[in-house]
């Protein structure tokens, strides 16, 4: 049986919520990614910052005048706190992936940060799981007689 830890990704990159959403813009492109677990000084999961959040924070940057200045705020001028998503589903290394796989399906996630003993391990994603997909059609592929 395949484990969460089988699949996760390890080496996650992540933010503090005092962090600027134009780092986040920059991680996102630099490092091809567009999930970026947003953490306490402790490597506990408060948060997520979404591709989507990030578009959510573009257009509100665009669209709202910064009454003190009387100019729009920038991205550097917004929090990734005021931004990232709350509340998010989490998934643990040793929990069957195929329970991961399904809450992903059906509560259409992009992502489950994985925690262990309160601290963010790693992350499991989309294309995590395309992956492990590609993995097994290998195998399965390997297995069958040739004609």
């Amino acid at each position: 049986m395949l484990l969460v830890r089988d699949a996760m990704t390890r080496d996650v990159f992540r933010v503090s919520s005092s962090r600027e959403m134009i780092d986040v813009k920059e991680l996102m492109q630099w490092s091809n990614i567009r999930h970026v677990p947003v953490v306490d000084p402790e490597d506990g999961l408060v948060g997520v910052i979404t591709h989507r959040d990030l578009l959510r924070a573009m257009v509100y940057a665009l669209t709202q005048p910064d009454l003190a200045e009387g100019r729009k705020p920038r991205l550097k001028q917004i929090d990734v706190g005021a931004m990232m998503t709350r509340g998010v589903q989490t998934a643990r290394p040793d929990e069957p992936l195929r329970a991961a796989v399904r809450r992903m399906r059906e509560g259409k996630l992009g992502c489950l940060p994985v925690i262990e003993a309160g601290r963010l391990v790693g992350i499991v994603t989309e294309a995590d799981m395309m992956r492990v997909m590609e993995q097994a059609l290998f195998l399965a592929d390997s297995r069958e007689p040739h004609n």
